[in-house]
This record gives structure tokens, sequence and C-alpha cells, in this order.
């Protein structure tokens, strides 16, 4: 069959030529209402219903009617309590709810655009503003009619109060009507920017009494998970703090001192890894609720965020500094002012 939808409409394309219509009968100008109201009477069984259905007055659908039974022949039977379709009026009724259903998908694919459905994803900051935030156009340009929300998770939004549809983040409390997915790993380890190092040079386990670091406060506590880092950093010379983590990457970025990053920032071009022995691992999970597994806007979500973390080479088991170029990179890069790839 051929392909007919890039075809202008200049007289090329042989659907729109005048010459299909010679020797047949021209369809009078009322002819869609007039399928219209045939098709709601079947719907209905009845003229009743079939007014009900449309609107409009008894009289003007049986006109209707009688009109196309002129042109195609008897498509009812009329009985007491309704009526009953001929062999040629069920044939006639399939063949215009098929144009029916292909007249609605067209306008709601019209409509797609303007009304949206609003997902709500609640997200660590650094994965939403260097990893959703980046693939939002990726999303839309796969034709999912979605309007996204990202969420901060500083205060755990409630997913059975539908303060949220999804949640991207490390383990959080888990009920039974829960879905958690794994995700990946992130890893999190030293960091300082080139400015940094060019000041005060490259530190080293040795020296560190000699370097300055930036705080996180969620870094600090004294729990056994935190260990490598706090061990790193007892004797440190705090120069700025924040709890914010794309503050605390930004303080990083400018040069104010050591800290703990995600390994993919390694990408950036004016930070570089400081091998320290840290290597501080999480879970990555999502969770979302099973009453909406059947929502459309949210499984194209779900599986819109699958693509970006897993198989990423960045959120494997094992943790990796390197710089290689990769397919699940290029937005990323670009954020990081690698606009060359």
């Amino acid at each position: 069959m051929t392909n007919n939808s890039d075809t202008p409409i200049d007289g090329s394309n042989k659907l729109f030529d005048n010459n299909l219509l010679e020797g047949r009968h021209v369809p009078s100008p009322g002819l869609w209402d007039e399928m219209r109201s045939f098709l709601a009477i079947a719907r209905a069984g009845s003229l009743l219903g079939g007014t009900e259905t449309l609107g409009i007055s008894q009289p003007t659908l049986s006109r209707r009617l009688m009109t196309l039974e002129d042109r195609l022949g008897q498509l009812v039977i009329r009985k007491p309590h309704g009526v009953e379709l001929t062999t040629k009026g069920r044939e006639v009724a399939e063949r215009i709810a098929k144009i029916d259903l292909e007249f609605s998908d067209l306008f709601t694919a019209s409509s797609a655009a303007t009304y949206r459905s609003v997902v709500k994803v609640a997200a660590t900051d650094g994965l939403a503003a260097f990893w959703l935030a980046p693939h939002i156009p990726g999303l839309l340009q796969q034709g999912i009619q979605v309007s996204l929300e990202i969420i901060s998770l500083q205060n755990i939004p409630n997913l059975k109060k539908n303060e949220v549809d999804i949640i991207v983040a490390f383990p959080v409390p888990v009920q039974d009507d829960f879905i958690v997915e794994d995700l990946g790993h992130l890893h999190l380890t030293t960091f300082a920017s080139l400015e940094y190092i060019k000041r005060f040079g490259t530190p080293t386990r040795d020296n560190l009494s000699d370097h300055r670091f930036v705080g996180n406060r969620q870094y600090l506590s004294s729990s056994d998970f935190w260990r490598d880092w706090v061990d790193v950093t007892k004797e440190a010379q705090y120069i700025a703090g924040t709890d914010m983590n794309v503050t605390y990457a930004t303080m990083i970025k400018s040069g104010l001192g050591l800290g703990l990053l995600g390994n993919y920032m390694n990408m950036d071009p004016y930070l570089i890894h400081v091998d320290l022995g840290v290597n501080i691992g999480h879970g990555i999970r999502m969770f979302s609720l099973e009453q909406k597994r059947n929502y459309p806007e949210i499984a194209a979500t779900k599986q819109w965020i699958r693509g970006i973390f897993r198989g990423n080479p960045w959120f494997l088991s094992e943790m990796i500094v390197n710089d290689e170029v990769s397919d699940y990179d290029q937005r990323v890069r670009w954020l990081m002012n690698h606009y060359s790839t």
C-alpha cells in the first residue's frame, strides 16, 4: 500500500484527483449528518434513543434516515419497540463506525498537545537537574503527551495522597501497594575544580590537612554508611556549606574546595576526580503506586525513566570515573559545557 502522507495536495496526489468522482454519484451535502444519525440509531436500537444521543428532533432524525435509505437501500426494519438492522444496515453501520472511530482518534491526537496529562515526579536534586531535566525533550519527541512536574525530595512527598506519581530516590519506607523497581547505583566520590587544583595542588590522603572542603549537611552523619567520608574529612577545613545538592556541586566547581559528588560529574570539563579511596554507593529506586499501574501517562513516564538509568555506565554496580562517551551522555555533556559533542 502506497503511503500518501507526505504527498502534497496539489493534484499530484491521486487521492485528491477530481477525476476519481467521474461516473460516480456525488454525495449529498448532508451525508455525514445522515451517516451519524444512522449510526446513533443503530447503536441505540431505536429512533428515540438516536434523538437523545444527538440532541435533535425525531422528525429530523427520521428525515436523515430516509434520505440515506433512498441512496443505499433499506437499512432498518421498524418494530413496535425499536428497530432491527437489515443485513445491509449492519454492514453500513460497521463501516460508518470505523470512520467515526478514525475521526475520534484524529481529534484526540490534535487536542493532546493542548490537554496534556500532568505527571509529578519527585527526585533528588542531582538526579533531577543532571539526568531527568536534560532528557525531557527526548520524552516529548517520542510523541508522549505528558506534562512533567519535577518535585524536590527535600520533604518526601506522599504517593498515597497523590502529592506525586513517581519517586526516584534512594530507599524510602515501602508499603504493600508500592511498586518498587531498581534503576541502578549512584556512586559518590571526591572531586575538586581545575581552578582549585591550580591554586592549592593535588590533594592526597597525606596532605588533606592543607586543603579546604565544602560541607554538605547530609554527608556528615555519624552512621556507618558515611564512614569513609567522615574519616577523610575529620580534620577538614570547611570553607562553606549547604544542604542543597546542586548548590553544593556549584560551590565545588567554583573552586571553593573538595567535595563529594556523583561519579558522573567527571563529565564536567571543569571538575577533576580526586582519588582518596572514597566510593559511597547508593541504590537508586523508582517508586509508584500499584493502583496507578495502568495509567498510560504514568506508564510512559516510568519507561522513559528506566531508559535514562538502566544500562547507563555511570549507574552500574561498579564505579567508573573515566571520560568515555556513551549514548546516555549527550544531553548531560551539553549541560556541562561539552557543546561540541
